[in-house]
């Protein structure tokens, strides 16, 4: 991962915030995130940060979110010329259906780790996604 990577991560419960907060704490990458709460606020972030030319090089969608799902986050971003190109992984606990097949085509995939140690894997392994 770039030392210098920004991530926009949309994730709506705050107990997962905590615990991805801690785990990039742990990492040392803590201050690269900046979290939203939901699709919604992800995809203002995103057109303000085209506005500002400060897009982040990776983003994190959770799929269960008010609002704007995260599915329907990620087909928003894949339409859009200026942000088609960024990386996104996507955090679910699902990993089946109709839905998650046109994921997989458009973003990596993680399984929300039910453990602190998984966590900690899964967020190098997110981080690693990072767009040069």
């Amino acid at each position: 991962m770039k030392d210098n990577c920004t991530i926009l991560w949309a994730e709506d419960d705050e107990d997962d915030v905590l615990m991805i907060s801690e785990a990039a704490k742990t990492l040392n990458v803590d201050h690269l995130i900046d979290f939203v709460p939901n699709g919604k606020e992800c995809l203002d972030t995103l057109l303000r940060s085209i506005q500002s030319q400060s897009l982040p090089q990776l983003i994190v969608l959770d799929n269960n979110m008010p609002i704007i799902t995260g599915y329907e986050t990620l087909l928003l971003i894949r339409q859009h010329e200026k942000l088609n190109d960024i990386p996104v992984a996507f955090f679910t606990t699902g990993n089946s259906g109709a839905e998650m097949n046109v994921i997989r085509t458009q973003a990596s995939v993680f399984k929300k780790p039910s453990d602190y140690a998984t966590l900690l894997s899964t967020l190098q392994e997110v981080l690693s996604l990072c767009k040069s």
